[in-house]
């Protein structure tokens, strides 16, 4: 624990347990070299990974380095039943952080000092939850980076354009005071299963209905050139965390917590006070990501399993109204759900007409008929449920 030097820190960057652990090595030895005082740096890892050679590397450094830390998270603290949770992992990291300030990070990015200390400044006059500042990528970085319109929002005025705008927990600085007084790290702690792949959603929409939160043209994060590296054809077939199924949990899981935010902005009101615009106007947005999800990054999936797109957009646009056609003040919204997801639906096939929905490029790919043939000559190992 960094106890002895806590007071004199304000932020932490804390390093998720996620990613390549050479590119966690590589950011806690650029953070070491640093002259500063404010930030501190927290590795993450879990059981399964700490004997790892990179992170014995990483134990080394933060025993020569007071403002670094390395923790291993034990079974209970990062999952359940043998299953490790993202979302578990974040809620466990605020037990080990003591700043004021928090940002999350993993090996792909490195933290901008710069930024952070004018989070940090900003923090000093404001009472405000949470910040959500620009990661520069690759792509820009020759370019100058694309900027972000500067926006404050009052509690419960930032749950579309806050919270929903991304669903990456990188890139945004937590005032940790604020989410355990207002109980979020707790209710994180308790609804992991049904956020587990998004905690920043569960956090960035809870803060949101609970105190004031920023967007701010500031760079935090700062991505390293991506390392050439061979695309696993499972790829493809990954049928857990981008699986159809998977995203229809994921999308429940999503629409329990924009209306626990909303339930939450006023907890005294009844049903008939329930902000039921502001609700389905975020159901609304929240549909629109998960369509791109399906579409645009799980397209070659459905494509390799000769699935029609359209089809598939129609049974979750059908998913999308069944699960909400009980809750309070629908029927005067339904015809807005129904315009606004048809809407977005046909945006998204005009854009696969343009560009034609992507195939595996791979070669030597398995196609499903052939895969088909294979299952009773497969060994039993391949088949090991968890």
């Amino acid at each position: 624990m960094l106890n002895e030097i806590t007071k004199k820190l304000v932020g932490t960057v804390c390093i998720l347990p996620c990613g390549d652990s050479s590119l966690i090595l590589d950011t806690v030895q650029n953070f070491v070299t640093l002259n500063q005082d404010s930030w501190s740096l927290l590795i993450l890892s879990t059981f399964e990974n700490s004997d790892k050679k990179n992170y014995q590397s990483i134990r080394k450094l933060s025993k020569k380095c007071r403002k670094v830390d390395f923790i291993v998270l034990n079974e209970k603290e990062s999952g359940a039943h043998g299953w490790t949770y993202y979302s578990r992992v974040v809620a466990a990291a605020f037990d080990y952080i003591d700043t004021p300030l928090v940002v999350f990070c993993d090996g792909t990015c490195q933290p901008s000092l710069t930024g952070l200390q004018k989070i940090e400044d900003m923090w000093l006059y404001e009472k405000i939850g949470a910040v959500k500042g620009v990661i520069q990528s690759n792509s820009t970085k020759e370019k100058g980076v694309k900027s972000k319109a500067e926006k404050s929002f009052l509690k419960g005025e930032g749950i579309i354009e806050f919270a929903l705008s991304d669903f990456q927990l990188q890139g945004t600085v937590y005032d940790r005071q604020l989410l355990l007084e207002h109980g979020i790290i707790d209710r994180l702690r308790t609804n992991f299963r049904s956020v587990q792949e998004f905690p920043a959603l569960y956090l960035n929409t809870l803060v949101a209905s609970s105190v004031k939160v920023a967007l701010k043209d500031t760079i935090l994060l700062v991505e390293k050139k991506n390392k050439k590296s061979k695309v696993p054809t499972e790829k493809y077939f990954n049928f857990n965390v981008n699986s159809y199924g998977r995203r229809c949990d994921q999308f429940i899981g999503a629409r329990d917590v924009i209306f626990e935010a909303f339930s939450k902005i006023n907890p005294d009101q009844s049903l008939t006070d329930f902000n039921a615009s502001g609700f389905f106007q975020a159901y609304g947005k929240l549909y629109s990501k998960f369509t791109e999800l399906i579409v645009e990054e799980n397209g070659n999936l459905y494509a390799d399993q000769m699935f029609d797109i359209e089809q598939v957009l129609m049974s979750f646009e059908a998913l999308a109204i069944c699960a909400v056609d009980q809750f309070p003040k629908y029927n005067i919204y339904q015809e807005y759900l129904s315009s606004y997801f048809a809407m977005e639906q046909n945006t998204l096939l005009s854009k696969i007409a343009c560009s034609k929905l992507p195939v595996p490029k791979q070669k030597n790919l398995e196609t499903f008929y052939s895969r088909a043939s294979k299952l009773d000559h497969r060994s039993k190992s391949s088949y090991v449920a968890r």
